[in-house]
């Protein structure tokens, strides 16, 4: 029985078998990789908003020292961001959630200004994240 059942299948049928599944599965990776994209950017959007948000509770003159806002106060938010770090050179480091704080990935932005920063003009300047290597990637 077995052997009528092999002689039935054709070699043009399993070849085009054979490619529908790697059609699939190239469609698949490029719509989850896209989806990823998409993702961060929509976490860069979330993340200028809370930047303008903080931005009023800053000293007006420049920070003295880092100071880090912990997870906790964004998880509401943004459950997948470790902390965020404002510096005196105006850079904010934003820390995502990994097995460890340090194996998360990471983006850094750049602000030229507090008022900039209150209207959310920062801009991305390095980025750990998968998908948004560098740092014209991480620009939105």
């Amino acid at each position: 029985m077995n052997e009528k059942l092999l002689d039935r299948i054709k070699p043009e049928s399993t070849i085009m078998l054979v490619l529908f599944f790697i059609v699939v599965g190239l469609s698949g990776i490029i719509v989850w990789d896209y989806w990823k994209k998409w993702q961060i950017d929509e976490d860069i959007k979330s993340l200028k908003a809370i930047f303008t948000v903080i931005a009023p509770n800053l000293p007006q003159d420049g920070l003295p020292m880092p100071m880090t806002v912990p997870g906790d106060y964004l998880s509401e938010k943004m459950p997948q961001i470790a902390e965020i770090t404002f510096y005196p050179n105006q850079q904010i480091y934003v820390q995502y959630q990994g097995k460890s704080q340090k194996e998360g990935p990471s983006l850094l932005f750049a602000f030229k200004s507090f008022s900039e920063l209150r209207s959310g003009k920062v801009k991305c300047i390095e980025s750990s994240l998968p998908n948004r290597k560098t740092p014209t990637q991480c620009r939105l």
